[in-house]
């Protein structure tokens, strides 16, 4: 898995312009969805378009306003990430999915490249992670937070 850094020129770009990225974020927590909000608030290039509470909400949520990313977790009901990403990723394709979860197994991350995500980070992770996460997946690039690349490289070495 391609992991990038600020250094890509289409990354360094995006930044620059003044583009702004659309962004449906998802999660059962209403801490949570807040947080992030507020987070993708402050910066003049996201705008937050809607938060949804389930995998169904987020689902219909992008037939109809169409987002660039969405952020979405995992562990939720009554339809989870893993099959919300699913059914975007194939119903929606150009909708760029970052999952955003508390478990940091690498089987999570994993699961959901392979359902269509474009990029994972942990609750754990610090917010820059997710920024980065968000301009990475948009500019066409996979993106995977420090905790579960970290994780995967010292698989791959045992």
């Amino acid at each position: 898995m391609k992991r990038i850094f600020s250094i890509n020129h289409n990354f360094l770009l995006l930044q620059s312009m003044e583009t702004t990225i659309k962004i449906i974020i998802v999660d059962d927590h209403p801490l949570i969805r807040g947080a992030v909000q507020q987070l993708l608030s402050s910066n003049s290039q996201f705008r937050v378009i809607d938060v949804c509470e389930d995998g169904g909400q987020a689902i219909e949520a992008v037939k109809q306003l169409k987002p660039d990313v969405v952020i979405m977790d995992i562990d939720m009901k009554p339809i989870n990430g893993f099959d919300a990403t699913e059914t975007i990723c194939k119903e929606v394709p150009a909708v760029k999915v970052i999952g955003y979860s508390n478990n940091d197994e690498v089987v999570y991350a994993k699961k959901m490249f392979q359902l269509g995500a474009k990029g994972f980070v942990t609750k754990g992770s610090r917010s820059e992670e997710l920024v980065t996460a968000i301009f990475s997946v948009y500019a066409g690039q996979e993106f995977v937070c420090d905790e579960i690349q970290n994780k995967m490289n010292s698989y791959r070495q045992s």
